[in-house]
């Protein structure tokens, strides 16, 4: 069978290339098409000539797959599978008449299965993790076990993209993952949805072994360009055990500069020093609110202002810069609770200051929230974007205000001494001024934590324009 992967970004896709690896293991062919239009995706689709076609898409970037794929479908009628997590949490997408299929979470099994049922002609509506038509019904079977030996998985398939984007393969910053799923429960996460879903399925948090991670690495670092090593892990600094085998081994044999994803409630001194030591020059910590009680009673975000600001000492003290994700917009944030937010990421000293506007997704904690609120109003005409950075979709007071700072987030934190002058700028009607700033502050941050050059960063924007564009 010939299976194709279509795509709107010029990444790398982990899931991608996971599925890729298991497909070609059974003996098919895959392939992967970039585009942000049919007039760009078109010849490539028919030239590949696929089998079967697949989606992976976000809330928000659901609209654009369901638009590409009903085009595909009157070109190549074949069937259409969607996965990822958007059809994980709301599977109804299948009712749109260009969706053959609904993979529901973890989906080596399921795409694996899914092809040979394909491939023989045989009844494909009773694999587990998959959502079928059959007839004028819907049939939904229940999920597998979670993968629990990640190690019997075979390494990422990175040639579907590096044999075919040149532009992919030289970027010296390339992505891994070194386990899967996340202990918290945060309400702006599906994380809570995710652990329903296999709830008795097997433990939601887990790691490859060290070694795997290392010799995929190393394989990695034989065949291509890398500079920059990013582990998109949730939660790399979870398990201190696993933490500090890996870090050691990763210190000796390794030895590329990598960026990972830490809980400001794990950094010890230890895993601070550990990290500084094996070669980590970045972290992503959640800060998120800089109002304590928006933190926990709304977005439960289980960290006190003290654990963020120690754990901030502690990366500095070891030459480790700091990214810290932050929200503006969330329900019942005045102007003045946004500004703390700005506040306590001056007085961590953040490196790279990052800040979205909340996105209430549909089925999260944070939406039943906002309903239950009064005073706040979720405006259903608006459509997500497949940014977290365009507009809020929420009306309560001051939230024009948060939404132009957002967009100035990045300079008032690097610049405080300008934050005074911030505070007044965001009552004008200057949204042209305010998304200028924004991308500008936004490709210089994303540059910089990338450890990528102006040339790389040009390169990287343009091509990626149709989802940072409308950033």
């Amino acid at each position: 069978m010939k299976v194709l992967f279509i795509q709107n970004f010029w990444h790398e896709h982990l899931g991608t290339m996971c599925l890729s690896s298991v497909l070609k293991s059974r003996g098919h062919s895959v392939s992967v098409a970039i585009g942000k239009d049919y007039f760009q995706l078109g010849d490539r689709i028919k030239n590949f000539s696929p089998d079967l076609v697949c989606f992976s898409c976000t809330t928000g970037e659901h609209v654009w797959s369901l638009d590409i794929a009903s085009k595909v479908k009157r070109i190549v009628n074949v069937p259409i599978v969607f996965g990822g997590p958007h059809p994980t949490y709301m599977p109804k997408i299948i009712q749109e008449g260009c969706v053959d299929y609904v993979c529901i979470g973890e989906g080596e099994g399921a795409i694996a299965d899914l092809v040979a049922k394909l491939e023989r002609g045989e009844d494909a509506s009773v694999i587990a993790n998959i959502m079928a038509k059959k007839g004028t019904n819907l049939i939904r079977n229940a999920v597998r076990p979670l993968i629990e030996n990640l190690d019997a998985m075979p390494f990422p398939d990175r040639t579907i993209y590096y044999d075919e984007y040149r532009a992919i393969k030289d970027n010296p910053v390339k992505h891994f993952m070194a386990g899967r799923g996340c202990l918290f429960d945060c309400n702006y996460c599906y994380n809570h949805q995710w652990k329903q879903l296999y709830s008795g399925k097997g433990h939601i948090l887990r790691y490859h072994s060290p070694d795997y991670c290392i010799d995929e690495i190393l394989n990695v670092k034989k065949c291509y360009p890398l500079g920059t090593v990013v582990f998109e892990d949730d939660t790399f600094s979870s398990n201190r055990k696993w933490l500090m085998e890996f870090l050691e081994k990763y210190r000796v044999s390794v030895r590329v500069p990598f960026a990972c994803n830490v809980h400001a409630a794990t950094v010890t001194e230890e895993i601070a020093v550990a990290l500084g030591r094996s070669g980590c020059f970045r972290v992503n910590m959640g800060v998120e609110s800089g109002n304590d009680k928006l933190r926990h009673m709304v977005l439960n975000k289980n960290v006190a202002d003290e654990q963020i600001i120690k754990a901030a000492e502690r990366l500095h003290r070891n030459k480790i810069k700091v990214l810290t994700n932050n929200m503006l917009g969330l329900p019942g944030e005045t102007l003045k609770d946004a500004y703390e937010t700005v506040k306590l990421n001056i007085r961590i000293k953040t490196d790279y200051p990052w800040c979205s506007i909340l996105q209430p997704y549909p089925n999260t904690k944070i939406e039943e929230y906002v309903r239950r609120s009064n005073n706040i109003n979720l405006l259903r005409n608006k459509k997500f974007h497949n940014t977290f950075f365009e507009d809020s979709v929420l009306t309560q007071p001051d939230i024009k205000e948060i939404v132009n700072l957002q967009k100035l987030f990045y300079i008032a934190v690097r610049a405080p001494s300008l934050f005074p002058v911030i505070k007044m700028l965001i009552r004008l009607p200057l949204k042209r001024v305010y998304h200028f700033a924004f991308l500008i502050t936004f490709a210089y941050r994303y540059m910089r934590c990338h450890r990528m050059t102006p040339i790389q960063m040009f390169l990287f924007s343009i091509r990626n324009r149709e989802l940072y564009g409308d950033a």
